[in-house]
C-alpha cells in the first residue's frame, strides 16, 4: 500500500484537532516543524488544511513530490507517535478555592449565533442512499459513527446535504444548532460533570418531550469513528442489519 507524508509549520498545530477522527495517522515535531504520515490515498480533509505539504514516501524513506518522479528530500529518522497519542496535556494549577462550588443545572436556550455545524446526527438509511449515489471524494470528506440509538453520526467540516440534526462542536462538546448553554461555564466544567472523555452530544427536549430530562444528552466513542467510503459504509449495514 501507498505510504504519504506531510508537513506544515508548526504554529499551524491546532488544524491537527480536525484530524483526529482519521484513521492510522502518525504525527512528530522536528524543531518548528510537524511531520504527518500514513498510508493510502490521503483524504480530502488533510489535503484542504492550509500550508501543507504533501509528498509521496517510498520503503526508504524518500520524499517525492505529488505527482513527480524526482526524489525530493529523504524523510529525517524520527519518533513517531499516533495523532491521537501527539498531544502532552498538562493541567494548571488550581485557582479554585478549596470549597467546591454549588451544583448547577444546565439548560439549553436559543441562539442568535450562527456557527457552521461539524456533526450530523441522521438516519442510517440516508447514509446508505448517500453511499450509494455521492462520488468517493464527498464521502472522504468526513467519517460516521454508530450510536447506541440506531442512528449514525457523520463528522467532518464538510457535510452532506442530508436529513438530520446538525451539531456545533466545542472542544468534543456536541451541541444542536441553534442553541447553547445556560448557564455559560467553560466547556471542560460541563464535561467533567458528564464524566465524558468521549463526544458529547446536547439537545434540547424537544427532541423527545416524553423526557424528564431538560437535555438530552449522548457520548459516542471517537473510536468508533471510520472513515467514510463506499465500502465501509456498506460493511457497517451488513454488520448492524442497517437494511433489516
Amino acid at each position: 500500500m501507498a505510504e504519504w507524508a506531510a508537513r506544515l509549520p508548526e504554529d499551524s498545530i491546532s488544524i491537527l484537532g480536525h484530524l483526529r477522527c482519521l484513521p492510522d495517522l502518525d504525527a512528530v515535531r522536528n524543531g518548528d516543524t510537524i511531520w504527518l504520515r500514513g498510508h493510502g490515498h490521503p483524504s480530502g480533509a488533510l489535503r484542504r488544511v492550509p500550508d501543507l505539504k504533501l509528498y509521496q514516501l517510498d520503503a526508504n524513506g524518500v520524499l517525492r513530490r505529488q505527482g513527480e518522479r524526482v526524489p525530493f528530500a529523504t524523510l529525517p529518522e524520527m519518533k513517531w507517535s499516533a495523532l491521537t497519542d501527539f498531544w502532552e496535556l498538562e493541567l494548571p494549577p488550581t485557582v479554585f478555592s478549596a470549597n467546591p462550588p454549588d451544583p448547577c443545572e444546565i439548560r439549553l436556550e436559543a441562539s442568535d449565533t450562527v456557527s457552521n455545524p461539524s456533526a450530523l446526527v441522521t438516519e442510517p438509511s440516508f447514509l446508505l442512499a448517500l453511499a450509494d449515489d455521492a462520488p468517493a471524494i464527498r464521502l472522504a470528506a468526513f467519517c460516521f459513527a454508530a450510536t447506541n440509538t440506531k442512528k449514525v453520526v457523520l463528522i467532518g467540516d464538510t457535510l452532506p446535504p442530508i436529513p438530520g440534526d446538525r451539531y456545533v462542536c466545542t472542544e468534543m462538546l456536541y451541541v444542536r444548532s441553534g442553541w447553547t448553554w445556560t448557564p455559560h461555564v467553560p466547556t471542560p466544567i460541563i464535561r467533567h460533570g458528564l464524566r465524558a472523555d468521549e463526544m458529547v452530544f446536547l439537545s434540547p427536549k424537544i427532541d423527545d418531550p416524553s423526557s424528564e430530562q431538560d437535555v438530552l444528552t449522548d457520548v459516542v466513542s471517537g473510536e468508533g469513528l471510520v472513515q467514510a467510503s463506499r465500502e465501509s459504509i456498506r460493511i457497517t449495514a451488513e454488520k448492524l442489519d442497517w437494511n433489516r
